[in-house]
């Protein structure tokens, strides 16, 4: 059931219509959705911040000021790690408003949603295939995840959506062992097409961004690399 919007500055991103439902603003809605793809990509807010005052885009206070909407906030202020990283921790982006799920239109889909806040607690700190790895029994972006040992760190990508909530295979899958067999084959694979080569210690997370689309993750033994600039994905043994 869709609740009234009682509050006075309507959060960037939506609009009041005349029955006071929020509903969503269609330009700072398409920022939204860049800002949570963006992160989800592995760009840290820091980032995403720069690329936006980079693209000239209005920060939440100056769209406000510019087109007469209330605004607590009355200076022409540009985007910042401390507004980017607010947006992104909204849950008013997913339809919620007061804990009532559903109480209008959602910005953001939950998953994505879950996906950032699982980002958000590396403390910005972006591994190099963040984004790109997907679990290929439910679809979920996987996260990188840190196990401890004695004195060492031992990093895994795994299904945050898991059996308990509806993933029949979720994978556990190493990191090095899954960088180093994306690396691998992408300097088998830049050897086949008219392009610079490549060395595998060469890939880093420019290259990894612009050149893959996506890495499904098949079994603990099988990924499967989808490229730009391929249409026919790569099945590969680990």
């Amino acid at each position: 059931m869709k609740e009234k919007y009682t509050r006075p500055f309507v959060v960037y991103g939506y609009k009041k219509d005349e029955k006071n439902h929020l509903i969503p603003d269609p330009y700072p809605a398409k920022v939204i959705k860049n800002i949570f793809r963006w992160r989800c990509e592995g760009i840290s807010a820091n980032m995403i911040a720069e690329r936006l005052n980079d693209a000239g885009v209005l920060s939440p206070a100056a769209y406000k000021i510019q087109n007469g909407l209330p605004c607590a906030k009355k200076d022409n202020s540009c985007w910042s790690f401390g507004i980017v990283l607010r947006i992104l921790r909204n849950t008013i982006y997913t339809g919620k408003l007061h804990n009532n799920e559903n109480s209008h239109e959602a910005i953001i889909d939950q998953q994505t949603f879950d996906l950032v806040q699982k980002l958000l607690q590396y403390n910005g700190n972006v591994s190099l295939l963040s984004g790109l790895v997907i679990c290929a029994s439910c679809g979920a972006n996987m996260v990188r995840k840190t196990v401890p040992y004695k004195d060492t760190k031992y990093f895994y990508y795994s299904c945050p959506t898991g059996k308990k909530h509806g993933c029949t295979a979720p994978v556990l899958i190493n990191e090095k062992k899954l960088i180093d067999c994306v690396a691998k084959n992408f300097e088998a694979h830049t050897a086949d097409k008219n392009v610079k080569p490549f060395k595998q210690d060469q890939l880093d997370r420019n290259t990894a961004l612009k050149m893959i689309d996506s890495i499904t993750v098949v079994s603990k033994k099988e990924i499967c690399i989808k490229y730009s600039s391929d249409d026919t994905p790569v099945y590969v043994q680990l």
